[in-house]
C-alpha cells in the first residue's frame, strides 16, 4: 500500500514548497485526492513557467498571447515542435497547507493547549503533555538542513523541556546545546484509513534521548565548569541566547536569582536581568524542584522509569518507581 506521506513530506522539507502538474500526475493514484481531502495540500498560483509537456527536458517561461474575446492563451517555444499551447491544467501547482499540517498533529497526539508558531513557516508548538509529572513542549520544524537552521533551532532550546518532531531530517547530537528527544515525522506517522502516529515510538525517543543526557552530564559542575562553558557559548552563540541550563546553573551556584543575574553579567560582559533567570529556573520546574536535585555545589541528576500509556493515543506516565 502507498503512504501518501512519502510524497508529501519532501514538498514540507522542500524550500520551494510548491509541486507541478508533470509531477503530480506521476503520483500513484489516491495520493493527491488522499492529501487534499485531508486539507494539509492546497492548490498554489498558476505556475510562471513549466517543465515541456512534449519532451520534458527543459523548463521553459510562459508567453502570454490575447485570445478570443478577452481570453489569455499561454505558450511555451520547444526545439522540437518550435511552439507548444499550454492549459490551464499543465499550469497547476500544490503547496503544503502548514499549517492544517500541525493542527493534524497536535489533534492525532491530544496535546493540551492550542498550536502557536513560534518561527513563522519553520517552528511550531503544538501543545504540550505531561511526562513524569513535567509539562514538556511538543514542537514541530521544517528546514533543519536549511542555511538559516540557527534561527529555529535557537527557540527549540528555549523551550520547556522540549520534544521535537521535525519533517524529514534528525540532526546530530553536536548540533544541539541541550540534546531534545527527536523524531522524525515519516517515522512515527502512516496512512491507512486514516492518520495514525505511534505513540510507543514516541514514548521510546523520549526516554532514550532522557539517558543520554544523563549519561553526558557530568555529575558535579564547579565554579570554573560553568565559567567555561558560558566563554564556550558566548564564543558560539549571541550572547542574549544563553541556554536555560545555564541560567539554572547560575542561580544553584549563586543561590539567589540577583546574584545569578550578576554573575552572568559580568561573565558575558552585558546586563542579564533576574527576571530572565527567574523564567528559566520556572521553565525547569521552579526553585522548589531544584533544590531537591542540589546537593552542596553539585548537579545530580538520577534516572526515573517509564511507563507508556496507549489508551487514547495519549502519552503518559506511571509514578517513578522507588
Amino acid at each position: 500500500m502507498v503512504d501518501p506521506l512519502e510524497f508529501y513530506l519532501p514538498i514540507v522539507e522542500s524550500q520551494q514548497s510548491t509541486i507541478g502538474n508533470d509531477e503530480v500526475c506521476r503520483w500513484p493514484a489516491g495520493v493527491l485526492d488522499t492529501l487534499t481531502t485531508l486539507g494539509i495540500l492546497v492548490e498554489a498560483e498558476d505556475a510562471s513557467s513549466i517543465r515541456c509537456p512534449e519532451c520534458g527536458d527543459h523548463w521553459e517561461e510562459l508567453i502570454a498571447r490575447d485570445g478570443p474575446g478577452d481570453s489569455t492563451q499561454f505558450f511555451i517555444r520547444c526545439p522540437e515542435v518550435l511552439r507548444i499551447e499550454v492549459t490551464q491544467q499543465h499550469r497547476r501547482q500544490w503547496r503544503p497547507d502548514l499549517q492544517a499540517l500541525v493542527r493534524l498533529l497536535a489533534s492525532s497526539l491530544n496535546l493540551t493547549g492550542k498550536p502557536q508558531e513560534i518561527v513563522p513557516a519553520r517552528l511550531w508548538r503544538l501543545g504540550r503533555l505531561t511526562w513524569n509529572k513535567e509539562s514538556r513542549d511538543v514542537l514541530f520544524v521544517r528546514g533543519l538542513r536549511w542555511p538559516d537552521a540557527e534561527l529555529p533551532r535557537a527557540q527549540i532550546v528555549r523551550q520547556r523541556k522540549p520534544i521535537l518532531i521535525s519533517s524529514t531530517y534528525a540532526m546530530p547530537d553536536e548540533f544541539w546545546r541541550t540534546l531534545p528527544p527527536q523524531l522524525v515525522l515519516r517515522n512515527i506517522a502512516w496512512f491507512t484509513d486514516r492518520f495514525e502516529i505511534d505513540v510507543e515510538e514516541i514514548a521510546a525517543s523520549i526516554v532514550c534521548a532522557s539517558k543520554k543526557a544523563v549519561e553526558s552530564q557530568p555529575l558535579a559542575i564547579t565554579e570554573e565548569d560553568l565559567k567555561l562553558t558560558i566563554r564556550q557559548q558566548i564564543k558560539a552563540e549571541n550572547k542574549s541566547e544563553l541556554t536555560d541550563d545555564i541560567y539554572v546553573r547560575a542561580y544553584l551556584q549563586e543561590g539567589s536569582l540577583r546574584k545569578a543575574a550578576e554573575f552572568l553579567s559580568k561573565k558575558t560582559n552585558t546586563e542579564v536581568k533576574k527576571d530572565r533567570v527567574r523564567r528559566a529556573v520556572l521553565r525547569q520546574g521552579g526553585i522548589s524542584s531544584l533544590a531537591n536535585e542540589e546537593d552542596s555545589n553539585s548537579i545530580v541528576r538520577g534516572v526515573t522509569s517509564h511507563h507508556r500509556d496507549r489508551q487514547g493515543k495519549k502519552l503518559a506516565t506511571e509514578k517513578p518507581t522507588k
